[in-house]
């Protein structure tokens, strides 16, 4: 499919599948916060360190996810349309490379804490592991599927 051509004969339709498309992240994003509520206290692990630390800073720094989720829909979208599942599989090495060097610093958190229980802090450190794991996953996942789901709502309203 020559996508400039296919534009050009219907502009229309290809601004409401990229708007449709960046709009849906809502629907993913609300799917993420599902996945996540159960680690939303992290203060739970750390009742017994001061009273003065706000724990909460080191779980729910802006990541900039969304900005990412947004522009990977529509490169996915973009993939699907033209025919170029390598512009998919492209992004999805580039993201796991980056996403590999993320998790290296999970791990690089102090291996104890003095206020805290050996195993309460494992404990703690293997959930964080695991919810950045799930959304990172389910997160891509979504995106791919929402894609996919526009890509052949915009192929009905062409094809009809």
């Amino acid at each position: 499919m020559n996508i400039l051509a296919e534009f050009s004969r219907n502009p229309i339709e290809y601004i409401i599948a990229i708007i449709l498309v960046s709009a849906l992240g809502l629907f993913v994003w609300w799917i993420l916060k599902i996945i996540s509520a159960p680690f939303d206290e992290p203060e739970q692990f750390f009742t017994k360190c001061e009273e003065n630390i706000d724990w909460s800073n080191l779980f729910d720094v802006p990541s900039g996810g969304w900005q990412i989720g947004l522009f990977e829909r529509n490169l996915f979208l973009l993939g699907i349309t033209v025919g170029r599942p390598e512009i998919i599989f492209g992004w999805l090495v580039f993201k796991l490379g980056a996403q590999f060097q993320a998790w290296g610093n999970i791990v690089k958190i102090p291996d104890t804490l003095e206020c805290i229980d050996d195993i309460e802090y494992l404990m703690a450190k293997k959930m964080w592991a695991d919810r950045t794991y799930q959304r990172f996953v389910l997160g891509t996942a979504l995106n791919i599927t929402v894609a996919f789901l526009v890509y052949l709502l915009l192929l009905y309203f062409l094809n009809s």
